[in-house]
This record gives structure tokens, sequence and C-alpha cells, in this order.
């Protein structure tokens, strides 16, 4: 139990902070020492100690470096049925620690909730987060106490209610259903170190590190509270755009909305302190600190948990650049009746698709085996598959562009990353199968619309019908579908970290969070580029993007 603790801790309590470490382990062993005795008011730090191995050992199952493995062999114990064993009987408790409704049983459900919605029944997963909910609003979580309330209670209490604001609204992203938490009447609670402070000197002196506001071990679980709520607010806004999506001037609404949380995201961005400003270490290789060998042990693992955090904020808010713009991308022109879309209106769906694209390659770039053994890569993946969603837009809309390059490449990154793990991790190899299937539509497509004179959904004054997108030279006229399985090939032969994006208008250069190296910078004029309106989902994939996001990831392969 030892070993499946210590794995929690070090596989997802930097990414999902519900308990004081110290006063855990205190408790645990109290748990262990006195087990030839349990009684029914001992039963809710019971449950909590088992629900907290069950997820270390699942992160342990997924990571084949986890130095256990060799015990449970010696002692010839089966892992994944000791994994069935302890899920069934917390299934058996759940409810009666519900009843107690004590701060355990919020901390319980929220990590039940995680284990099933990745790893067993999603659908199981969100109503078990309901009831963590209810239970955090009748202890009153929502409000601090006083400070003559124990101080380390009641950061702990803090550190439960984010993360319910947070997985509130990730229940809503998921399955697309009303939230439980009203955003008006709660907020953010600040979060205080209980835990050993950053102390490694190569921190510390780190000329990034002493640059500014200089984060703790509690910076990212605030950070990523705060970045949840302008989700919610860009989920509200849009619910309410939804209801009348036919109405005049809905479009335009569409455009002002995405806008108004971009801003809000480009101003949370702004405030980072600035070692968890990727853009910082663009020219460097961050990991170097983490994977040093002369580092102290202590030093090394607060290198690495700031970095995971550094790279977690950053695939969370390029997730939530893409939430923000997807309502308009997803946007049928058909709506619009018999009045051809305005320069304006085709325009902004330019500027969204850009912004997405480079939002959705920065998260392509992210090497998976930094995140290996840990319990949110399936998190992680599912943001890959929106990325490729995103990105297999690029190539219809702007046939044979920079953009419509950088994306496939993009996309076939995240066909690789999902192809290394895909044999354990159910999200990935989902991840793999669909967007496999949607790659090859996307070089068909990209393919017909290369060769049309002209889009039907472009006005004349916004078409520019003299761009060359290659010589004759470069360009052979071959059947389409040829073309695709040529690009195909030539795709999966191109290096997985070449043609990297950036955030400036003109140009896409790398930004490096995680250690890719410094590329060089690759030019894109997308202003000059043929429209094509008729490329998003909505009109021509079979593949339905989106909604597959929502219904897969809501009950996938549950029946298995």
């Amino acid at each position: 139990m030892e070993d499946l603790i210590n794995k929690y801790f070090q596989s997802y309590h930097w990414y999902i902070c519900l308990f004081n470490e110290h006063a855990f382990r205190q408790m645990a062993n109290n748990v262990f020492r006195t087990r030839c005795c349990w009684q029914r008011k001992d039963l809710s730090n019971v449950v909590t100690v088992l629900t907290v191995a069950l997820v270390g050992l699942r992160a342990g199952l997924a990571d084949a470096s986890w130095s256990a493995l060799p015990h449970f062999r010696s002692q010839d114990i089966d892992p994944e049925t000791l994994l069935s064993n302890i899920s069934s009987e917390l299934r058996h408790h759940i409810i009666d620690i519900v009843e107690d409704s004590k701060l355990e049983a919020v901390q319980v459900c929220l990590l039940l909730a995680t284990f099933h919605v990745y790893h067993d029944s999603p659908n199981l997963a969100w109503t078990i987060a309901t009831m963590g909910v209810s239970v955090a609003y009748a202890l009153g979580l929502q409000y601090p106490r006083s400070s003559k309330s124990d101080p380390a209670l009641q950061q702990i209490r803090s550190r439960c209610w984010n993360h319910i604001m947070v997985a509130d609204t990730f229940g809503l992203v998921v399955y697309g259903r009303p939230g439980l938490i009203d955003p008006a009447t709660s907020s953010v609670h600040d979060l205080l170190e209980m835990e050993d402070t950053i102390s490694d000197p190569l921190i510390v002196n780190h000329a990034i590190y002493g640059r500014g506001s200089q984060p703790t071990t509690m910076t990212f679980h605030v950070l990523k509270a705060r970045l949840y709520r302008i989700i919610r607010h860009a989920l509200d806004r849009f619910r309410v755009l939804q209801q009348s999506h036919q109405a005049s001037g809905h479009i335009e609404s569409l455009i002002q909305t995405a806008q108004d949380v971009q801003g809000l995201l480009t101003q949370f961005r702004s405030k980072l302190p600035p070692l968890f400003e990727w853009d910082n270490w663009k020219h460097s290789d961050p990991w170097k600190y983490a994977e040093d060998g002369s580092s102290p042990d202590h030093g090394g693992n607060q290198w690495r948990k700031l970095l995971l955090q550094a790279t977690m904020l950053q695939v969370l808010y390029n997730g939530a650049v893409i939430l923000a713009h997807r309502p308009l991308l997803e946007y049928k022109i058909s709506f619009l009746g018999q009045t051809k879309p305005t320069r304006f209106v085709l325009e902004s769906l330019r500027s969204s698709l850009d912004t997405a694209v480079r939002a959705a390659l920065l998260i392509s770039q992210i090497q998976v085996k930094r995140l290996e053994g840990q319990f949110c890569i399936s998190f992680f993946f599912m943001h890959l598959f929106t990325a490729g969603v995103i990105l297999s837009m690029a190539p219809a809309s702007q046939p044979l562009s920079s953009m419509s390059q950088q994306a496939k490449a993009g996309i076939v990154r995240i066909l690789r990353a999902t192809k290394q793990v895909s044999g354990k991790n159910r999200i990935a190899q989902h991840t793999d199968k669909l967007l496999s299937e949607l790659l090859q539509i996307t070089l068909h497509r990209e393919m017909e619309n290369a060769l049309k004179a002209e889009s039907a959904d472009v006005p004349d004054d916004v078409t520019n019908e003299t761009q060359h997108f290659h010589s004759e030279n470069d360009l052979q006229i071959l059947p389409s579908h040829n073309i695709a399985n040529r690009q195909l090939q030539d795709l999966s032969s191109t290096s997985p970290t070449q043609d990297q994006p950036s955030y400036s208008s003109e140009v896409f250069d790398l930004l490096d969070p995680v250690g890719l190296g410094t590329q060089g910078e690759v030019l894109l004029d997308t202003r000059a580029m043929p429209f094509h309106t008729s490329a998003f989902p909505g009109n021509i994939w079979p593949f339905r993007g989106f909604e597959d996001v929502n219904e897969s990831f809501g009950g996938f392969q549950e029946s298995e």
C-alpha cells in the first residue's frame, strides 16, 4: 500500500492537490496500524486511503519503469486483479461515505470521478462528481472560514473547493450537461504552501524564476482554477447564443463573444509568473534541470513538478483558446440563407481559424514522454484529439498553404504520439483511430479545394485568384486520391519537430516549453490565401468533428 500511495503523490498530487501530504501519510499510517480493529467511524479514512491507492495503482500500471512492479510479481499479486478488487470495494461503500458528509467524501468523490472518466465508466464518473459537489456545498466549502479556524484544515478545504469548480466545468466541457456550481456566487480561493517550499538553489537562483512573481508549489493550482473560471464564462455565454442561432446577427454575436473570451485569456496569460510563461523557454531546454544527474533528488523533483505544471498549464490555456473559437468555426454559413457572408464575417472566420490552429499546433508539440507515468496523460490525449480536429480544418480551408503544411505535420505528430501508447491507453487508441481516418479525408478535401478555380462561398472581392500555391513544375495534376496518398506518405517521413508555430501574426516560430529545441522560423501569410468556408466540419466531413469529442469521450467503449 505504501508503494501505491507513493506513486499517487509522485504522479498525481502535483496536478490535483486535495491533501496535505504529510497529514495524509500520518492518517494512512494510523489506518494501517489499527486495521485489526476498524470501526464504522473509521470508514471515511479507510476509504480515502483505498481511493488514493486505486489512483496510484492505475498510474503505476501505465508506467513501465515503476519500481514496485517487480515487488508485485515477487508476492504473486496480479496488479489488474488488485485494481478491480479495490474499485469494487469502493463502489460498495461510496453511498456510506456520501451519507457521512465529511470532507473525505468530497476528496473520494473527486478522485473516483477522475478514475472512472478515463479508465472505467465516464457516465458513472459524472454521477460521482455531482455527489462530491453536493457534499461540498453541504460543508460550505465555497466560503472561506474565519481566521480562528484551523489554518491547515482551511487550506485543505480551499484546495478541495478550487478543484470542485474545476471538475464541475470539466464535466460541462466533456458531457455538455449543466454545471452545478453558480459561478456568480463562488470564487477561487487563495492557497498557501503547507508542504515543503521550493528550496532547490538551481531553481531559486535561476534568472527566470527570480524575474517578477515567483511561483510556489500552489501557484499552478490557483492558476488552473482561474483558467477554468474563464472557460465556464465562455461556455455560459455560448450557451445563451446557442438558443437562438437562427436569429439575425447571431454570427456577429459569436464573433464578439469569441473576441471577448480571447481577450480574457490574453489578459490571464500576461499575468503568468515568468517561469510558467512558456515563451521564456523558447531558446533553451528547461528539462535539462529536471533530468540533470548531478542535481539532488529533491531538487530534480521540484524542477520536474514545476515543468509538468507549466506544461499542463500550456495545454489547458491553448485548449481554452480552441474552446473560445470553436463555436464560430462550427457555424454553418448556410444559416445566413441567401445572403453571402460579408468581408467582416469571412475575415473573422479566418482569424479564428488561424488562432485556433496556432493553439492546436502548440499542443501537438508537447512531448508525450514527459508525461509518461503521470495520471493526467489521458487528459492530455483528450486535448490532443481536439487539437487534431482543429488542425484538420486548415488544409481544406487554405489548401497547400504554409498553415496547411504545418497543420498536417501537427496531425502526424499527434498520431505518432498516440501510437506510442495506444496499447496502454484507451483514449490514445480512440484518438489514433479517428484522426487517422480524418487525415485521409482532410488530404482528399484539400486536393479538391486546391483544384477549384474559386469557392462559391467566397465573394469576388475576397478571393485572390492570382495567388499561386506552387509553380507548374512543383504541382503535378494527379487524381485527388493519389495526391492524398502521396501527401500522407510524405508526411509520415517528416520530422515530428519541424514546421513549428508561434503567436506572431506573420511567423510561426517555436515556443519551447518542454525542450523541443530551437527551430528555424517558418514564414506564414494566411491573409493572401483563398479561404474556403465550405471546409468546416459540419458541412463536408462524415467524421462529425466535435460531436465525437462529446459523445465518444462521454461514453466510449463502455460496453467492453
